[in-house]
């Protein structure tokens, strides 16, 4: 009876195990074998209120043996222009830095490439945004850079062009359609950040940032409303101060009369 039931828990448990091996074997021979270009810097769709933006590009052969060259990159379809390179002894991979000077406001296209010995070419392109003097549309009306003494705050915007799209991301938590006013509810106390931005995916209509504070546990939080009750009560308690020294008084100015 004992070797049986030792016989089905090992059964149990070469069941339950099976998936596990199949799953480890699966992830040992996922096959990254495709050699990748990629630029980290510029970043696509970013706005940079500066005429200075840093190059961060890198090359990720992959493949045992595959050796790439100087990176390269052009701005706007311009002149060729070759990246510092940076090497590293452990990997094949290359760094591409450098740095992009004087730009002008408006739209910037970057294509960074890059040729092994047999000829093959990678590539990759960003296109950013340089503003230094554009006012953006205002884009959120809620909510604003304040402290709420509330864990749900209004989520409201305006778009007023039609042809844009917006979205939100509510501290970094990734990129989330703003396709109608909602509520931001069930938020932990503490500072936030929103970044919202209206775009139709080449060309930036809006973009705004917005930090503000859940604070429920002070005691008095600041808000017009808590104001408007404060004053009210205040003044109701001078009332009542006024009635009783006029009382006081009128009961004394009785006896002395009498």
């Amino acid at each position: 009876m004992k070797e049986a039931v030792v016989v089905i828990v090992i059964l149990v448990l070469v069941f339950l195990m099976e998936p596990l091996i199949q799953f480890g074997t699966v992830e040992a021979q996922y096959p990254f074998s495709n050699p990748t270009i990629f630029i980290h810097s510029p970043a696509q769709q970013h706005i940079y209120q500066t005429t200075s933006v840093p190059i961060v590009v890198t090359v990720m052969p992959w493949e045992t043996g595959k050796k790439f060259g100087d990176i390269y990159y052009t701005l706007d379809g311009e002149q060729t222009m070759k990246l510092s390179i940076t090497t590293y002894a452990t990997t094949t991979d290359l760094d591409g830095k450098g740095t992009l000077e004087n730009l002008t406001d408006g739209y910037h296209t970057i294509k960074a490439f890059s040729t092994d010995a047999q000829g093959e070419t990678l590539w990759d392109s960003k296109t950013f945004l340089v503003n230094t003097t554009i006012i953006f549309p205002t884009l959120l009306l809620s909510p604003l850079n304040t402290t709420y003494n509330t864990k749900d705050i209004p989520l409201t915007y305006t778009i007023d062009n039609s042809k844009y799209t917006g979205y939100y991301s509510l501290d970094n938590s990734g990129d989330k359609l703003l396709d109608s006013n909602t509520t931001l509810a069930g938020l932990s106390e503490g500072q936030h950040t929103i970044i919202a931005r209206a775009t139709n995916g080449t060309e930036i209509y809006s973009k705004q940032t917005i930090n503000f504070t859940i604070n429920t546990t002070s005691s008095f939080p600041i808000s017009p409303l808590n104001v408007q009750g404060s004053l009210t009560v205040g003044a109701a308690i001078l009332v009542l101060v006024i009635v009783a020294f006029v009382a006081v008084y009128y009961e004394r100015y009785k006896r002395h009369f009498h």
